[in-house]
């Protein structure tokens, strides 16, 4: 369904005349890398729910996403987190702590 709303929003700005930019080459890669990603992490944690996973266990890990972002991001090309990032992870450090202390 995604996949016929990206079509038709395709249509509709050649349509109208609108310029439509499509990315360079090399981000493909990068593109195609971060669905791979993705993807993994989405089958894992769907996995480990329908095994018998904890809840707060695989809530914990979602929570760090960020967290793993930042550190891919420190990786590739040496960015810092910024203001918002940061208090960002604060906030998913309080909800997984939360999460423990509701387990207790």
């Amino acid at each position: 369904m995604l996949f016929c709303l990206a079509v038709a929003v395709i249509l509709f700005m050649k349509i109208s005349g609108m310029q439509l930019t499509v990315p360079p080459a090399s981000a493909y890669r990068t593109l195609l890398l971060g669905g791979l990603m993705l993807f993994t992490g989405e089958m894992l944690y769907v996995g480990a729910y329908a095994l018998g996973g904890e809840v707060a266990s695989m809530t914990t890990i979602s929570m760090l996403i960020p967290v793993f972002a930042a550190v891919a991001i420190w990786l590739d090309n040496g960015g810092v987190p910024n203001v918002y990032q940061i208090c960002g992870y604060i906030f998913g450090c309080i909800s997984v702590m939360l999460i423990m202390l509701g387990r207790m």
